[in-house]
């Protein structure tokens, strides 16, 4: 490792990594296997290939492949309670399933924020599942003390262990994304947003400045401008062949 220039630390985050995205990978593959899909396991497993240097050597760190690890996990435990072909018969085994669904997006959520989309997709897929009202409750109920409760217990854990303590005034406010997003120069990517917002240094006047260019921006695009701007950021997502990495 030291011949590349990388000390050993990195070279074992970076195999750690590795690790958790092909088990991300595996757990798509499950999915797809439960369901007797062979020809979208043979798509998803060329998909994987194709992009497999995005993954296959980690040379980053950062919370994304961490969180897509246990947003997949989170998943597979969720097809396996639902899934009809390979059903799990005994109750507290699928109960067991859907905590464990509940413990991994909260994790997946702990790591990376914007993964709490995945939560709302599966309130409303158990919701819409066909399932009496009793047992739409039920999983309804213990899916969200799952995540409730393992959410609860990180925040704690982070406290009282790491003494973790967020400083406000130095913090970015939300609507920081999405002013970024909304710019039309840099199609929604972050080219100088950070310095622009910085340059305010309470957490107020960052809150405020942002306010104002996400009114801006909405205002100068109009409807036509703002579907032009995701068309645009849409083909940069997918046509470059690098999902926006």
């Amino acid at each position: 490792s030291r011949v590349i220039g990388l000390g050993y630390n990195t070279v074992i985050t970076n195999l750690a990594v590795m690790i958790l995205l092909d088990l991300a990978v595996w757990s798509g593959w499950l999915i797809l296997k439960r369901h007797e899909k062979t020809n979208a396991q043979e798509s998803y497993l060329l998909l994987c290939t194709i992009f497999i240097t995005l993954y296959l050597t980690s040379l980053f760190t950062y919370t994304d492949p961490l969180a897509l690890t246990f947003l997949m996990f989170g998943f597979s435990c969720l097809d396996a309670v639902f899934n009809q072909k390979q059903p799990v018969t005994k109750v507290w085994q699928k109960y067991l399933l859907l905590i464990g669904t509940g413990v991994f997006l909260a994790l997946a959520v702990y790591l990376k924020t914007n993964t709490a989309i995945a939560v709302i997709a599966v309130l409303i897929f158990i919701f819409f599942n066909r399932k009496s009202f009793k047992k739409t409750f039920l999983l309804l109920v213990v899916f969200l003390m799952a995540f409730a409760i393992r959410t609860q217990a990180t925040s704690v854990f982070q406290k009282n262990v790491y003494h973790y303590k967020v400083v406000k005034n130095e913090s970015f406010p939300y609507t920081y994304w999405i002013a970024m997003g909304l710019n039309p120069k840099s199609e929604g990517s972050s080219v100088n947003a950070w310095s622009d917002i910085a340059k305010y240094h309470t957490y107020q006047g960052r809150s405020k400045h942002t306010q104002k260019l996400i009114k801006q921006r909405l205002k100068q695009m109009g409807v036509s401008g703002l579907l032009g701007l995701y068309r645009k950021k849409m083909n940069s997502q997918w046509s470059l062949g690098t999902v926006g990495t």
